[in-house]
Protein backbone atom coordinates (compact mmCIF):
# COMPACT_ATOMS: atom_id res chain seq x y z
CA UNK A 1 0.00 0.00 0.00
CA UNK A 2 1.34 3.41 -1.17
CA UNK A 3 0.22 6.40 0.94
CA UNK A 4 0.25 9.72 -1.05
CA UNK A 5 0.25 13.21 0.46
CA UNK A 6 -1.17 16.08 -1.35
CA UNK A 7 -1.62 19.70 -0.14
CA UNK A 8 -4.08 21.93 -1.48
CA UNK A 9 -4.77 25.97 0.08
CA UNK A 10 -8.14 26.73 0.21
CA UNK A 11 -7.12 30.13 -1.35
CA UNK A 12 -4.82 29.48 -3.69
CA UNK A 13 -4.89 26.85 -6.51
CA UNK A 14 -1.29 25.09 -6.81
CA UNK A 15 -0.43 24.41 -10.33
CA UNK A 16 2.39 21.86 -9.04
CA UNK A 17 -0.21 18.86 -9.63
CA UNK A 18 0.08 18.06 -12.77
CA UNK A 19 1.13 14.58 -12.99
CA UNK A 20 -1.76 13.56 -10.54
CA UNK A 21 -5.24 13.02 -12.02
CA UNK A 22 -7.49 14.48 -9.13
CA UNK A 23 -10.68 13.94 -10.90
CA UNK A 24 -10.29 9.83 -10.22
CA UNK A 25 -10.30 10.06 -6.40
CA UNK A 26 -12.89 9.45 -4.63
CA UNK A 27 -12.98 11.30 -1.38
CA UNK A 28 -14.45 9.51 1.90
CA UNK A 29 -13.53 11.01 5.09
CA UNK A 30 -12.42 13.75 6.49
CA UNK A 31 -10.39 14.20 10.20
CA UNK A 32 -9.66 17.28 12.04
CA UNK A 33 -5.67 17.81 12.87
CA UNK A 34 -4.46 18.16 16.25
CA UNK A 35 -1.39 19.65 14.62
CA UNK A 36 0.89 20.30 11.80
CA UNK A 37 4.52 20.82 10.91
CA UNK A 38 6.03 21.25 7.51
CA UNK A 39 9.81 21.90 7.20
CA UNK A 40 9.78 21.28 3.76
CA UNK A 41 11.81 18.37 2.34
CA UNK A 42 13.94 20.58 0.53
CA UNK A 43 14.87 23.50 3.07
CA UNK A 44 18.13 23.37 2.89
CA UNK A 45 17.69 23.73 -0.80
CA UNK A 46 15.45 26.45 -0.69
CA UNK A 47 17.94 28.20 1.62
CA UNK A 48 20.74 27.51 -0.83
CA UNK A 49 18.59 29.28 -3.52
CA UNK A 50 17.90 32.34 -1.50
CA UNK A 51 21.24 32.73 -0.62
CA UNK A 52 22.50 32.76 -3.98
CA UNK A 53 19.58 35.34 -4.98
CA UNK A 54 20.73 37.73 -2.25
CA UNK A 55 19.21 36.95 0.45
CA UNK A 56 20.68 36.29 4.24
CA UNK A 57 19.81 33.56 5.46
CA UNK A 58 19.38 32.78 8.24
CA UNK A 59 20.36 36.27 8.67
CA UNK A 60 23.52 38.95 7.65
CA UNK A 61 26.84 38.96 9.30
CA UNK A 62 25.74 41.70 11.98
CA UNK A 63 21.94 40.11 12.01
CA UNK A 64 21.12 43.89 10.05
CA UNK A 65 18.73 41.42 7.92
CA UNK A 66 16.98 38.06 9.32
CA UNK A 67 15.92 35.35 6.77
CA UNK A 68 15.20 32.18 7.94
CA UNK A 69 13.46 29.49 5.68
CA UNK A 70 10.19 29.59 7.55
CA UNK A 71 8.44 26.85 8.70
CA UNK A 72 4.46 25.67 8.19
CA UNK A 73 3.01 25.05 11.94
CA UNK A 74 -0.78 24.94 12.78
CA UNK A 75 -2.25 23.45 16.19
CA UNK A 76 -5.98 23.14 16.19
CA UNK A 77 -6.60 21.33 19.37
CA UNK A 78 -2.99 19.16 19.85
CA UNK A 79 -2.50 20.03 23.61
CA UNK A 80 -2.84 18.31 26.86
CA UNK A 81 -1.70 21.16 29.16
CA UNK A 82 -2.32 24.67 28.63
CA UNK A 83 0.51 26.05 26.17
CA UNK A 84 2.61 28.99 26.99
CA UNK A 85 2.98 31.61 24.45
CA UNK A 86 5.37 31.43 21.87
CA UNK A 87 8.60 33.58 22.65
CA UNK A 88 9.83 36.00 19.74
CA UNK A 89 12.79 34.09 18.65
CA UNK A 90 10.71 30.95 17.62
CA UNK A 91 8.05 32.72 15.28
CA UNK A 92 8.01 34.95 12.13
CA UNK A 93 6.54 38.28 13.59
CA UNK A 94 4.24 40.19 11.73
CA UNK A 95 6.06 42.84 11.12
CA UNK A 96 8.06 40.98 8.70
CA UNK A 97 4.84 41.04 6.97
CA UNK A 98 3.76 44.26 7.64
CA UNK A 99 0.79 42.97 9.51
CA UNK A 100 0.32 43.19 13.04
CA UNK A 101 -0.70 40.68 15.80
CA UNK A 102 -4.69 41.51 15.66
CA UNK A 103 -5.18 41.22 11.82
CA UNK A 104 -3.53 37.91 12.28
CA UNK A 105 -6.22 36.50 15.57
CA UNK A 106 -2.79 36.45 17.81
CA UNK A 107 -2.53 38.25 21.36
CA UNK A 108 0.29 40.05 22.17
CA UNK A 109 2.44 38.98 25.52
CA UNK A 110 5.45 39.00 27.57
CA UNK A 111 6.69 35.81 28.68
CA UNK A 112 10.70 35.74 30.21
CA UNK A 113 10.83 39.11 29.42
CA UNK A 114 10.63 38.39 25.96
CA UNK A 115 8.15 39.53 23.98
CA UNK A 116 5.60 36.30 23.15
CA UNK A 117 2.39 35.51 21.40
CA UNK A 118 -0.26 33.64 21.84
CA UNK A 119 -2.04 32.13 18.91
CA UNK A 120 -6.03 30.65 18.17
CA UNK A 121 -6.69 27.56 17.82
CA UNK A 122 -5.70 26.74 14.02
CA UNK A 123 -7.64 24.85 11.82
CA UNK A 124 -7.05 22.09 9.84
CA UNK A 125 -8.20 18.74 8.25
CA UNK A 126 -7.21 15.57 6.42
CA UNK A 127 -9.27 14.36 3.81
CA UNK A 128 -8.58 10.79 2.92
CA UNK A 129 -9.59 9.93 -0.64
CA UNK A 130 -8.44 6.70 -2.82
CA UNK A 131 -7.97 6.38 -6.84
CA UNK A 132 -9.13 4.06 -8.82
CA UNK A 133 -6.11 1.70 -8.45
CA UNK A 134 -6.56 1.35 -4.51
CA UNK A 135 -3.84 4.15 -4.04
CA UNK A 136 -4.81 6.27 -0.44
CA UNK A 137 -4.71 10.20 -0.30
CA UNK A 138 -4.07 12.28 2.61
CA UNK A 139 -5.34 15.84 1.51
CA UNK A 140 -4.19 18.48 3.89
CA UNK A 141 -7.14 21.37 3.86
CA UNK A 142 -4.88 23.90 6.18
CA UNK A 143 -7.40 27.10 7.33
CA UNK A 144 -5.57 28.03 9.66
CA UNK A 145 -1.66 28.45 10.43
CA UNK A 146 1.03 30.30 11.41
CA UNK A 147 5.01 31.16 10.66
CA UNK A 148 8.12 29.71 12.37
CA UNK A 149 11.71 29.93 11.96
CA UNK A 150 14.70 28.24 12.94
CA UNK A 151 18.40 28.36 11.51
CA UNK A 152 18.61 25.27 8.79
CA UNK A 153 21.99 25.61 9.15
CA UNK A 154 21.81 24.23 12.92
CA UNK A 155 20.36 21.36 12.00
CA UNK A 156 21.61 18.32 11.24
CA UNK A 157 19.91 16.48 7.84
CA UNK A 158 20.04 12.97 9.05
CA UNK A 159 18.25 13.85 12.59
CA UNK A 160 15.71 15.48 10.86
CA UNK A 161 14.32 13.05 8.62
CA UNK A 162 10.42 13.37 9.04
CA UNK A 163 10.29 16.86 7.75
CA UNK A 164 6.36 16.77 7.23
CA UNK A 165 4.13 15.67 10.14
CA UNK A 166 0.32 15.67 11.14
CA UNK A 167 -1.69 14.22 14.02
CA UNK A 168 -4.69 12.98 14.25
CA UNK A 169 -6.75 12.36 17.62
CA UNK A 170 -5.95 9.05 19.07
CA UNK A 171 -9.40 9.04 19.95
CA UNK A 172 -10.42 8.71 16.57
CA UNK A 173 -7.88 6.20 15.51
CA UNK A 174 -10.73 3.20 15.33
CA UNK A 175 -12.38 5.29 12.84
CA UNK A 176 -9.65 5.59 10.80
CA UNK A 177 -8.87 1.87 10.98
CA UNK A 178 -12.41 1.65 9.72
CA UNK A 179 -12.11 3.89 6.43
CA UNK A 180 -8.48 2.17 5.46
CA UNK A 181 -10.44 -1.44 6.14
CA UNK A 182 -13.26 -0.38 3.79
CA UNK A 183 -11.29 0.70 1.34
CA UNK A 184 -8.71 -2.12 1.03
CA UNK A 185 -10.99 -5.33 2.55
CA UNK A 186 -9.55 -7.21 6.17
CA UNK A 187 -6.32 -5.67 6.81
CA UNK A 188 -3.67 -8.47 7.66
CA UNK A 189 -1.56 -8.07 10.61
CA UNK A 190 1.96 -7.76 9.43
CA UNK A 191 4.13 -10.74 9.23
CA UNK A 192 6.87 -8.94 11.57
CA UNK A 193 6.08 -7.55 14.86
CA UNK A 194 4.29 -3.99 15.42
CA UNK A 195 5.44 -1.85 17.70
CA UNK A 196 4.54 1.15 19.24
CA UNK A 197 6.77 4.02 20.35
CA UNK A 198 5.60 7.42 22.68
CA UNK A 199 6.90 10.32 22.62
CA UNK A 200 6.21 13.38 24.43
CA UNK A 201 7.31 16.99 23.15
CA UNK A 202 6.81 20.42 24.16
CA UNK A 203 7.89 19.46 27.91
CA UNK A 204 4.79 16.80 27.88
CA UNK A 205 2.59 19.59 26.34
CA UNK A 206 1.70 17.17 23.60
CA UNK A 207 1.91 13.23 23.32
CA UNK A 208 2.89 11.23 20.51
CA UNK A 209 2.21 7.85 19.41
CA UNK A 210 4.51 6.23 16.37
CA UNK A 211 3.57 2.03 15.14
CA UNK A 212 5.73 0.50 12.55
CA UNK A 213 7.08 -2.99 12.35
CA UNK A 214 10.43 -3.94 13.84
CA UNK A 215 12.69 -3.32 10.44
CA UNK A 216 11.22 -0.19 9.53
CA UNK A 217 11.69 2.27 12.65
CA UNK A 218 13.12 4.70 10.39
CA UNK A 219 11.11 4.50 6.98
CA UNK A 220 7.67 3.99 8.61
CA UNK A 221 5.02 3.62 5.66
CA UNK A 222 6.65 4.66 2.32
CA UNK A 223 5.32 7.53 0.72
CA UNK A 224 4.35 6.70 -3.36
CA UNK A 225 4.22 10.56 -4.24
CA UNK A 226 3.80 13.98 -2.30
CA UNK A 227 3.33 17.88 -3.16
CA UNK A 228 4.35 20.04 -0.60
CA UNK A 229 4.34 24.24 -2.07
CA UNK A 230 5.48 26.50 0.14
CA UNK A 231 4.32 29.51 -2.33
CA UNK A 232 0.88 28.14 -1.74
CA UNK A 233 0.98 29.55 1.79
CA UNK A 234 0.03 33.36 1.53
CA UNK A 235 1.60 34.01 4.54
CA UNK A 236 5.07 32.38 3.55
CA UNK A 237 4.59 34.34 0.02
CA UNK A 238 4.29 37.66 1.50
CA UNK A 239 7.15 36.84 4.23
CA UNK A 240 9.55 36.43 1.22
CA UNK A 241 8.01 39.28 -0.75
CA UNK A 242 8.73 41.70 2.30
CA UNK A 243 12.02 40.17 2.58
CA UNK A 244 12.77 41.25 -1.29
CA UNK A 245 11.98 44.61 -0.54
CA UNK A 246 13.98 44.88 2.65
CA UNK A 247 16.90 42.71 1.03
CA UNK A 248 16.77 45.01 -1.99
CA UNK A 249 16.65 47.98 0.14
CA UNK A 250 19.59 47.28 2.16
CA UNK A 251 21.80 46.56 -0.88
CA UNK A 252 20.89 49.44 -2.07
CA UNK A 253 21.97 52.13 1.09
CA UNK A 254 24.98 49.55 1.02
CA UNK A 255 26.44 50.49 -2.64
CA UNK A 256 25.45 53.76 -2.27
CA UNK A 257 27.54 54.24 0.61
CA UNK A 258 30.23 52.20 -1.03
CA UNK A 259 29.83 55.30 -3.80
CA UNK A 260 29.91 58.39 -1.66
CA UNK A 261 33.67 56.59 -0.17
CA UNK A 262 34.78 55.98 -3.31
CA UNK A 263 34.12 59.54 -4.24
CA UNK A 264 36.08 60.57 -1.43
Amino acid sequence: MFILLYYSDTKIECKNMYCLNMKNITWIKSFEVDSLQIYFAASLEIQEELIASGFQVPAGKYKEIETPVPIIYANFRGWLKTPKPITIERVIPPEWLELNAKSLGWTENVYNNKRAFYFSPEEVYVDIGMDDEKNIYFKLDIIGYHLERTSIRGINPNKWNNWAMFYIPLSDLDELLKVLEDILGTIKPPSQELKVRKEKQQNGKEITYYVYVSDKAKVGIPIKYFSLCLGCFPLALRYLQMKTKETRSKLNFVHLHESIMNLN
